[in-house]
């Protein structure tokens, strides 16, 4: 199995993504030797500290708002996403007008970043 990553940016991951990732590379501690790669010391504390984060994370899924927020969300980077999308169309706007409107909302968008990409905290 090969996998090549290009890009990968760790800060962005948060709870679900953070764990799927990390239970990932569990389960190829446990195909390879931990020994083997030389991490056999910091192999069990690793586990441990995974586990922690899992049962925490457990609390955390069962709030019975979580998936409705979650929904909301995706909603708000899906909008965002498409404003983004459509400000970005419009400045080449045949109509002068709609590009120096385009111009004006692009420099709130930039002043703002890519909200979808930001914690829900910092959205």
């Amino acid at each position: 199995m090969e996998t090549i990553v290009i890009r990968f940016r760790y800060e962005n991951l948060r709870n679900e993504a953070h764990v799927e990732l990390h239970e990932t590379v569990k389960s190829l501690l446990e195909q390879l030797s931990p020994e083997q790669l030389g991490i056999a010391t910091q192999c069990g504390e690793y586990r441990s500290l995974l586990d922690t984060e899992v049962a925490a994370l457990d609390v955390i899924r069962r709030s019975e708002r979580t998936l409705e927020i979650e929904e909301q969300d995706h909603r708000r980077d899906s909008i965002y996403r498409g404003l983004a999308e459509a400000v970005k169309s419009s400045l080449h706007h045949f109509d002068p007008a709609k590009q120096e409107a385009a111009r004006r909302v692009e420099v709130i968008v930039e002043h703002y970043g890519n909200i979808a990409a930001k914690t829900l905290d910092q959205e």
